[in-house]
């Protein structure tokens, strides 16, 4: 059982990475909106889309290797398996399940965004646009997923 609950907590630990480093972001990019200067980067939108592209890329194989991991522990007994399981159900991850499907979307996207840049004649001119609307694409898509996954686990 050792094995089920090295994963769970590996999956709280994660999430309090993740949470804390969003709160960290926002918190950053608020105090310099404030402030009237650009935070990070004083390049244009491209970066942006790229370092959201790398990080939704890392939590995606995160949560890939994770799956991976827990659907091999049925070969060890469906004890294993469903204790495992249940670490998804915790109410302090279930906001993690709404982010990876924010993270799945927004990855896809931009994918199709990247796409459009290289293959389109004028993808290259309207990359800006592109990546608003695959921002906007990524709210209005993962509202709805949110819905969802709050009203099956609550």
């Amino acid at each position: 059982m050792w094995i089920a609950d090295a994963i769970g907590y590996s999956l709280f630990g994660f999430a309090i990475v993740t949470y804390v480093g969003a709160i960290a972001i926002g918190a950053y990019f608020l105090r310099h909106i404030s402030l009237g200067t650009r935070p990070i980067y004083r390049g244009d939108i491209g970066q942006y889309a790229w370092v959201l592209h790398r990080a939704t890329g890392l939590g995606i194989l995160f949560f890939l290797l994770v799956h991976i991991i827990d659907i091999m522990l049925i070969g060890l007994g469906r004890d294993i398996y469903d204790e495992t399981v249940e670490f998804y159900g915790n109410p302090f991850l279930i906001p993690m399940e709404v982010a990876l499907v924010g993270a799945l979307i927004y990855h896809t996207l931009n994918g199709l965004r990247i796409m459009l840049i290289d293959f389109w004649p004028r993808g290259a001119h309207l990359q800006k646009t592109l990546f608003y609307i695959a921002i906007a694409g990524t709210i209005l898509l993962t509202i709805p997923s949110a819905v969802i996954i709050f009203n099956a686990e609550f």
